[in-house]
């Protein structure tokens, strides 16, 4: 049997870009299904995208650099510390559009909510085929996860049953519109 790490770098991302679209998919079903409905599109294709754009810190080892993984089983942006700071931009980014309500601090949060979600999706089954610095730049050290857990997890998003959309309490306004499409109010509809 060959090894994964026998692979050169074409072939294994043959079969590896391919697997973390699937991943990123099934969480991108998951948001649907806990939002009941679609989410942004910006949100969905960054999503998409990012769960494989991650990958281009491969590159520099595949030119005969290490100024990305010196001492480290994959490369530094492989690790936690990304996440974080996407979070941290992504909760900024959402204040912010929930403060000045342009369509530009609508596309920020969207983006950036899905680039975050996109990775989170990659670092979901990478732990899961080969060592990661999770904790880099605290420690090198590569940390692994059994692909069974990895199964289970995606499992676990699947199984998830969809969130019941809360009622509107007394004074809110309601999260989709009661009008009919004449723009009236269906109780207060004309009578035929």
């Amino acid at each position: 049997m060959l090894r994964w790490e026998a692979l050169s770098f074409v072939p294994r991302a043959l079969v590896d870009e391919p697997c973390a679209v699937a991943t990123a998919l099934v969480a991108l079903g998951a948001v649907t299904r806990f939002r009941g409905a679609p989410p942004d599109p910006r949100f969905g294709w960054s999503l998409l995208a990012w769960s494989v754009l991650i990958d281009v810190d491969h590159l520099p080892a595949e030119f005969g650099t290490s100024v990305l993984t010196s001492g480290t089983p994959r490369p530094y942006l492989h690790a936690l510390w990304v996440l974080l700071v996407l979070v941290i931009a992504t909760v900024v980014a959402y204040y912010w559009s929930r403060r000045a309500s342009t369509s530009a601090s609508t596309a920020t949060f969207q983006i950036l909510a899905g680039t975050t979600c996109g990775i989170a999706a990659h670092f979901l089954r990478d732990v899961a085929t080969a060592p990661m610095s999770l904790w880099w730049p605290l420690s090198k050290a590569g940390v692994q996860e059994p692909y069974w857990w990895y199964v289970l997890e995606l499992l676990v998003i699947v199984a998830m049953p969809p969130v019941r959309p809360r009622k509107a309490g007394r004074g809110h306004a309601k999260p989709f519109s009661s009008r009919t499409d004449s723009g009236v109010s269906p109780a207060r509809a004309p009578s035929s």
